[in-house]
This record gives structure tokens, C-alpha cells and sequence, in this order.
């Protein structure tokens, strides 16, 4: 065991003040000496608790505290698994506790947060108190959520993608749709649409969770935990069921069984391609099922209906959970009533904001509150007549007005004299500060003045600044938009690094340089308008600006620094004017869609600047536009192609098949007519999933594909499990494989070529996404399983040559409920519309007697409401099978 770390949070202990202290979460060592084997059970519960096994590790310190009852570090961390918290690093690389899980009780009201404050020192004391102040309004906040979600009948866990983060987490809802989508993903999704269709609510992660980042997605969660009868576990894999938001999910469902709050036999198991001996020890005694077997979804089925049928609606029996009033700083939460045999919230809570977000007109917290907004940190200038704010001091608000002058002393400037444990400038102001407003009579916002502080919106800079410093706004991660007044003539280096939702900034018409680092890793910014008066863009100014399109460079420029816009990865136009002197090393590296540069100068002039060797490496530039007297931005030109694409050379020599999107990072792909002299004629793929199967070339990031009227043929799988929402099909293709849009999810609009003459197999299996087809003309089969589970398909038109319609092709099309077959029609084949619950109406457009002809194969409507064929002379006799 390793006593160098902290039992807390896994950070580094270090001596400070002749005491032992955690530097990430402040945790002091015990000055008691702990003996050995009791060490050994902490940290070996606490290595449970930071792998978010929370299950297992609240054993483990129910344990401890039993064999040791006056060890407060027990009594924290059976808090911590009860409410789901683990430590992890923030953007300081500082560790903060962490929710995954909530509870309707209050941490305050914990017998163990209780315990863990008698028995703690007075150091560790507070730092117990304030983590707890931070779960408590963490918990406030999602409970409060929580009580307004409708309850649910089925909850299903899995593991959703292959990033780190696990099953629900990411930055956004769109990053997480863009993730590695798992095996276990495609698979439950179709079982969810099952599910859906047979009329039961269902919790399912992909279509469930809200557009809010992971880490908000709790509240959802928990009410789905809380009101779901049955909970499905699903993996392929060992490691998926142990991911940590899966194991997250099932322990706590399984806890609730434990605690009589959830039905015995109500938590089912379902795994593939793995023996059931390597489930988890705690799944392998319940009703678990190999989901390869023959008959799995029956079987699932059947089990869900007979667990729910056992299983209605509970009574209720309802218990008041009493309200928590709001401090200056803390939200309260309004009583709620909760039913105590299932969890239901039956009467929701109501969050109740900080006394210091809200307006009391109590003469005693007016005096408080001016007293706090006046307790700002000051320094004296030398002047000794005007002083410089330098943070927040005992103040509390999170909207700051800071007034012209304090006590006495005349408000000039705005900086900081605090750093991090790493010695990095951070500001005066707390990260928790949601706006400031400054006054006309700063003249300086010095040095890091408000670095870090992430929750900073809004920002007013008066025109009495003249000066920005280095650092001023770095990590301001919720700032979206910045005006720059004229009087400003000096901005900082680094001055908004890492301001990741900056996405609109009006800069200065009297800056002279643009210095390093100012704008790096603003990730959301797409557009600037550079001053005239600029003669330097410094060394990483605009680096990894991943959505900067379009840069004009005006003509008062010189100098290019090193990597000014490495990284740009959405970068396609740049116009460059022939002052710039000097361009040097990366400027534009990694730059991918950065095929051409617009010039002003002549080559002549070009060739005279001095360019640094790799000014342009790993960037797609390949031309330089010389002469070029005028800007035209991306929007005024027409679809570029995209670069990047990966292609093999058929054996003709003479043209190409592309493979998939390579290394192009566009979602929105466009294929060009020729690459390197090669004519494109043919789409396929060369790549396969885990198990061999192929899988398309082009990923979930690519919504929409536009293919050139060169392309002949789309090959077998060729944008299988891709992430196409649109895509239109040249009349120049004739032949579309099998199964090359199948499981293309979000796929909800195609048009086809007038060209193809038959709908091979399996070409739109699982598009849930699609609402609609028309068949071109010249078609005359379907292929078997063509468009079997295109769950939302409403709409069909027909080829008025077709004449077959092979088995399967139109089975669980649940919401299709009239189809019109053509004239030519001679076969229908086995289940062709089976599974179309809905669908009662069929129009042949021929005779009675010609519909006698059509050969119907077995069971062609099996689950349909059809009873009777409507013919062009009447209604057609009954046909069962």
C-alpha cells in the first residue's frame, strides 16, 4: 500500500505546515496512527470507490466501520458509494468529487456524513464540509429534475460506444452520437424500437437522454431506475457489462431489489459471445440468457410481459420528504412526496434559488448583502490615490458589479496576484462568477484578472480600457461572445486561450499584433474580422480554432508566427497578402481541408517571401492562387470536394472505387469526378467491425454523402451502420449492393436512381429513420429483407413495373398502413408485410380475377390488420396465410 496517497481521492501527499495534506482535494492524514490492517481495508475500499464500483466498495466500508466504528475516513466513504461520487480531475488537474448517482436523501441528513464529521479532525472537518455542500446542491439540482420525468416500464443498460468516458458520457450529445458506436448499440437500439411498438415505455440512452453534456445526465437516469418495473442488462463482451456507467445502472437496480423496492427476478441478463461464467459475480444467480441462441427475442419478450403483468402499478405509499431552505449561496428544494415501496416521486420538488440570486426586500439582508458587494479585494497603487481590484475578497455574488471606487480609492485596474499549485496564474474571482461589470473607470485588465473562471458569460469592456493582459480571459469555458472596444491597443498573449464556446469576437480597430496564443483552442470560434491596423499574428494565435472556415489576412500584415493556425481542422479558404514578409514554422499544419491559398502578390513575389520549410505540413494545400485581388469567402463558392478519401485503383487502371472517408473529417463528404487522374465509378468498403463483419468506410460524424454522376455502382455494405441523414443517388448508378444502407439509423431522406431495376437484399434493413421511399420507375423487384424494420416508414410509392416483392421486404414496417400495389405485380413472397401492425389497407391497381394470379407466399400479412384487397372492380376475396 502506498502511503504517499490520499485515501480520498487518489491524489499525491505532501508535508505542508508540518501536517500531511492531499494537494488535489485538501485532505489532512491523520495524526492518529492508523494500524496496518486497517489501512489496508481503506485503501483498498477507497481503490473501489475511484474505479466507480460503488456497489462493492459500500460493502467494503460497511465493513470497516464495523470493525473500526470511530474511523471517520469509513463513515466518508461509505457516503461517497452510497451517493455515487468518485474523484476526478478537472481542467486544473485538480480533483473534485464527482456525481454518478443521486439519493431523495439529503447528504446532510446522512448518519455517515454525521459520524464522518464527530470523528474528524477540525482540518478534515471542513474539507468534508465543503464537499458535501457541493453534492448537496448537485443532488438539489437533480432531484429537482428528476420529479418532473414520467415514470417508465423498461430500463435498458449496455454499453453505448468505445470511448473512454463510458456508456452515457461526453462533452455533447452530438459528440457522443459521433463516438465508435458499439456492436451492443445497434443491437439494443433494435430491440428498443421492438419494445416501443409492443407499446411499452422504455429507457434507452441513445434516444432517451436530453441534448445536455454527460454529466448532467443524471436526474433522467434516476427517475428511470426509480419508476422501471423491469431492467434489461445486455453485452457482448465481459468488459461492456463492467464499464463503469453500466455497472453504474445495474448495481444500483440491484440494490433496490435488495432493499424490497424493485421485484425479484425483475433484473434480466443477456449476453453473447462469452461463456456466463465471466458475467460478474453479482449478475451470475440471476435470470440470465444467451442472446444468440435461436428464439432470444421470444423468450425476452415473454418474460418482460409475464415480470410486468406480475407487477402493476403499485399503490403507493406515500412518505414527505421535508424542504430544505436555501442559504446565500446554496439553492434550497421545496418539500416533494415519494412513494416508499417504489420510489415513485409522486409530488414533485421545486428548486429554490440562493438567497443571493434572488431580489429580498429584508431590510437586514439588504445590509448584508451591500456589505458582501463591497468586500472585494483591493491593492493600493503606488499613486496611492487609485487601487486595483484583484478579486472577489469575502464577496459572494456570482453577478459582480464593481463600483468606481472602494474606500475611497479610485478603481483603475483589474488584476490578480493569485496562482495554482502548478504556479499558473488564476483569478481573484471564484469559477462559480456568471458576469461582471466593469467600470469607466478601469483603464488596465491586468494579468490573469479573470483566468479560470469557467461559468464567466458575460463580460461588458468599457472604452476607458486600454490594455488587456496576458492570461486575462484564459479558461473563461462559457464566454460566447467578446466586444473589444477601439480604445484597447494592446491585447495579451493567451488573453482568451482555451475559451472553448467563444464563437463571435469584434477585435479592436487599433491593435498592432495579435500575440501568441490569443486565441488558441477557442474550438467553437468560425469567423474573425482582422483589424487593419495588425502587423503581427503571433506564434499558436488562432491554433486549434477547429471550426475557423475562412481567415483574409489584411495588407498591413508582415509577419506569420510559428503554428498561427495549426490545427484549424475546419479551415478551407485562406487569403493571403503579398506585405506578409514572413510565414513560419506549421502556420498552416494540419490544416486538412485546406487545399488552396488566394495570393495577392505574383509568384514572383512568392517565391521572395521567406517560408519556413513546414509551414504547410501534414495540410491539404496543394495551390496557390496567385494575383488574387479579391477574397471570396466559402460561402459564395460552390460544393468543394472533399479531400482525404480513401481509394483503391480498379483493375482497369483507369478508374477508381472510393473506399470510405479516409482521413477527411467532413460531414458533409463530397466526392469528387477524379482522384490523382483516376475516374470514381464505383463506392465500397474495406473495412470490417471486431467480428470480421464489413462495415462501411464512412463514419457516424458523415450526414450527408454527394456522389458525382461518374459513379456506376454502390457495392454491398457500402455505408452500412454510417451516420447518413441525406443522400441523393445520381441517375448514372444502375446497381445497388446488398445491405449498403443497412442500419443507417438516422437515414431520413434518399433519392433514388431512375436508373436501378431492382431493390437488392437487405439494402435498407433498419433504416428507423426513414419516413418515406418512392421506387423509381424502372424497378422491378424488391429484395428480400429490403426494408424490414424501417420502423418509421409511413410512406411507400411503388414502380409501376415491379412484379416481385420478395420475402420479408416490407416486414415491421410498423407504422405503414396503406400500401398500393401496381398492375404488373405477379409475386408477393413469405412475410413479406408481416409485422406491419398497422397496415389494413391494400389497393391493387388491376381486376379481382388479375389479383387471383398473384402469387402470395405464406404468411405475406401475418400481424396486419388487412382483412380485405381493394381491386379496381371491387373488393378481392379474403386470402389468408
Amino acid at each position: 500500500m502506498d502511503n504517499n496517497v490520499c485515501y480520498n481521492c487518489g491524489g499525491t501527499l505532501q508535508e505542508e505546515g508540518g501536517s500531511i495534506v492531499c494537494i488535489n482535494c485538501g485532505t489532512h492524514k491523520p495524526k492518529k496512527e492508523i494500524p496496518t490492517e486497517e489501512q489496508s481495508l481503506l485503501y483498498a475500499a477507497y481503490q473501489k470507490l475511484r474505479q466507480a464500483n460503488f456497489f462493492e466498495a459500500e460493502r467494503d466500508f460497511d465493513d470497516i466501520v464495523r470493525r473500526h466504528p470511530y474511523n471517520e475516513l469509513g463513515y466518508w466513504g461509505r457516503l461517497l458509494s452510497k451517493f455515487g461520487i468518485k474523484f476526478e480531475e478537472d481542467y486544473n488537474k485538480k480533483s473534485i468529487p464527482t456525481c454518478y448517482a443521486t439519493s431523495i436523501e439529503s447528504v446532510y441528513d446522512s448518519s455517515d456524513y454525521k459520524k464522518a464529521l464527530e470523528y474528524a479532525e477540525p482540518a478534515n472537518k471542513r474539507v468534508f464540509q465543503k464537499h458535501a455542500d457541493y453534492i448537496e446542491r448537485v443532488r438539489r439540482e437533480w432531484l429537482e429534475k428528476a420529479s418532473k420525468q414520467e415514470p417508465y416500464d423498461i430500463f435498458i443498460s449496455y454499453k453505448d460506444s468505445d470511448d473512454k468516458l463510458g456508456s452515457h458520457r461526453a462533452s455533447d450529445r452530438d459528440d457522443r452520437r459521433n463516438l465508435n458506436r458499439t456492436p451492443d448499440s445497434y443491437r439494443m437500439q433494435d430491440l428498443y424500437h421492438q419494445l416501443k411498438e409492443r407499446g411499452y415505455r422504455v429507457f434507452f440512452s441513445r434516444e432517451s437522454l436530453p441534448d445536455i453534456t454527460g454529466d448532467k445526465y443524471e436526474p433522467y437516469i434516476f427517475n428511470a431506475l426509480s419508476t422501471a418495473k423491469v431492467m434489461l442488462v445486455y453485452g457482448s463482451k465481459p468488459e461492456y457489462i463492467n464499464a463503469t456507467w453500466v455497472r453504474n445502472e445495474w448495481t444500483r437496480y440491484l440494490k433496490r431489489i435488495q432493499h424490497g423496492t424493485k421485484s425479484p427476478g425483475s433484473l434480466l441478463v443477456a449476453y453473447e459471445g462469452f461463456a456466463p461464467n465471466d458475467l460478474p459475480p453479482a449478475l451470475k444467480t440471476l435470470q440470465c440468457m444467451d442472446a444468440g441462441d435461436e428464439g432470444f427475442y421470444a423468450k425476452l419478450f415473454d418474460k418482460i410481459r409475464q415480470i410486468l403483468e406480475q407487477n402493476p402499478d403499485c399503490d403507493h405509499l406515500p412518505v414527505t420528504i421535508p424542504a430544505h431552505n436555501p442559504t446565500f449561496d446554496q439553492p434550497g428544494l421545496s418539500s416533494g412526496v415519494v412513494c416508499s415501496i417504489c420510489g415513485k416521486i409522486l409530488k414533485p420538488f421545486e428548486l429554490i434559488p440562493a438567497l443571493s440570486d434572488t431580489q429580498i426586500d429584508i431590510p437586514a439582508f439588504s445590509d448584508i448583502a451591500r456589505q458582501l458587494a463591497m468586500g472585494l479585494k483591493i491593492r493600493v497603487n503606488r499613486d496611492g490615490i487609485t487601487c486595483t481590484v484583484e478579486g472577489q475578497g469575502n464577496c459572494r455574488e456570482k453577478s459582480i458589479s464593481i463600483p468606481e471606487s472602494i474606500e475611497g480609492f479610485r478603481v483603475t485596474a483589474i488584476g490578480t496576484n493569485r496562482t495554482d499549485h502548478y504556479g499558473k496564474i488564476v483569478s481573484g474571482f471564484a469559477s462559480d462568477v456568471t458576469s461582471i461589470i466593469i467600470p469607466s473607470s478601469v483603464t488596465e485588465i491586468g494579468s490573469g484578472a479573470f483566468a479560470e473562471c469557467r461559468s464567466l458569460e458575460n463580460v461588458r469592456i468599457p472604452v476607458s480600457v486600454t490594455k488587456i493582459g496576458d492570461n486575462a480571459f484564459r479558461g473563461c469555458l462559457r464566454m460566447e461572445a467578446i466586444v473589444i472596444p477601439d480604445s484597447v491597443t494592446d491585447l495579451g498573449g493567451n488573453a482568451f486561450y482555451a475559451c472553448t464556446n467563444l464563437n463571435r469576437v469584434e477585435l479592436s480597430r487599433s491593435l498592432n499584433a495579435i500575440k501568441s496564443g490569443t486565441f488558441h483552442g477557442c474550438k467553437n470560434l468560425k469567423q474573425i474580422k482582422f483589424p487593419p491596423s495588425i502587423k503581427e499574428i503571433g506564434i499558436g494565435a488562432f491554433e486549434n480554432c477547429q471550426k475557423l472556415e475562412d481567415i483574409a489576412i489584411p495588407d498591413s500584415v508582415k509577419t506569420l508566427g510559428d503554428d498561427a493556425f495549426y490545427g484549424c481542422e475546419s479551415l478551407e479558404s485562406a487569403w493571403i497578402p503579398e506585405s506578409v514578409e514572413r510565414m513560419g514554422s506549421r502556420v498552416f499544419a494540419r490544416c486538412k481541408k485546406l487545399s488552396s491559398i488566394q495570393y495577392s502578390g505574383s509568384e514572383f513575389h512568392w517565391n521572395r517571401m521567406y517560408k519556413s520549410l513546414s509551414w504547410q505540413r501534414e495540410s491539404s494545400v496543394c495551390t496557390i492562387i496567385f494575383d488574387a485581388a479579391t477574397y471570396v469567402p466559402t460561402a459564395m463558392r460552390g460544393p468543394k470536394a472533399s479531400d482525404g478519401l480513401s481509394y483503391r485503383v480498379n483493375p482497369d487502371n483507369k478508374t477508381c472505387t472510393v473506399t470510405g472517408q479516409g482521413s477527411c473529417r467532413d460531414r458533409k463528404i463530397v466526392i469528387p469526378e477524379t482522384i490523382s487522374e483516376y475516374t470514381v465509378t464505383e463506392i465500397s468498403t474495406e473495412t470490417s467491425d471486431d467480428f470480421g463483419n464489413p462495415i462501411s468506410g464512412f463514419g457516424q460524424n458523415v450526414s450527408e454523402v454527394l456522389i458525382p454522376s461518374t459513379v456506376t455502382k454502390i457495392d454491398d455494405s457500402a455505408f452500412l451502420y454510417s451516420g447518413l441523414k441525406k443522400i441523393v443517388i445520381p441517375d448514372s448508378v444502375t446497381v445497388i449492393g446488398n445491405g449498403a444502407f443497412q442500419w443507417c439509423s438516422n437515414l431520413s431522406s434518399i433519392t433514388l436512381s431512375a436508373a436501378l431495376t431492382k431493390i437488392n437484399s437487405n439494402t435498407f434493413l433498419s433504416c428507423t429513420g426513414l419516413t418515406s421511399v418512392i421506387i423509381p420507375s424502372n424497378v422491378t423487384a424488391i429484395g428480400e429483407n429490403a426494408f424490414k424494420g424501417c420502423s418509421t416508414l409511413k410512406s411507400v410509392k411503388l414502380s409501376q413495373a415491379l412484379t416481385t416483392i420478395e420475402s420479408l421486404a416490407f416486414s415491421d414496417c410498423s407504422r405503414l398502413s396503406e400500401i398500393e400495389l401496381p398492375s404488373s405485380l405477379r409475386m408477393i413472397g413469405s412475410e413479406a408485410f408481416s409485422g406491419c401492425m398497422i397496415l389494413q389497407t391494400v389497393r391493387f391497381n388491376d381486376t379481382k380475377k388479375q389479383w387471383k394470379h398473384v402469387k402470395l407466399g405464406k404468411n405475406w400479412k401475418k400481424f396486419t390488420l388487412i382483412k380485405k384487397t381493394y381491386c379496381i372492380d371491387g373488393e378481392a376475396k379474403s386470402m389468408f396465410g
